[in-house]
């Protein structure tokens, strides 16, 4: 068994620089501001149930506000 709690942050990725600027990603998941970096959140200890977000600096390192809004997301595309 695992002694981690999930959800969790896994991997961070920023966006790759182009000319000396980095490279505009889509909307941060919780706030809609211009994304920093590609996060992983780990959902629980089985490999592959892994989900990719988009994230700003300030939310990032917040797993608990990323899964949130990542859940709510998901209700939202279910007819």
């Amino acid at each position: 068994m695992s002694r981690n709690t999930y959800p969790r942050i896994g991997a961070q990725r920023s966006y790759p620089l182009r000319n000396g600027k980095r490279q505009k990603g889509p909307p941060c998941i919780v706030c809609g501001v211009e994304s920093w970096c590609k996060v992983i959140l780990e959902t629980s200890h089985m490999r592959g149930d892994d989900e990719v977000v988009h994230a700003c600096v300030g939310h990032k390192d917040d797993a608990s506000a990323l899964w949130a809004a990542f859940e709510q997301r998901q209700k939202e595309r279910q007819p």
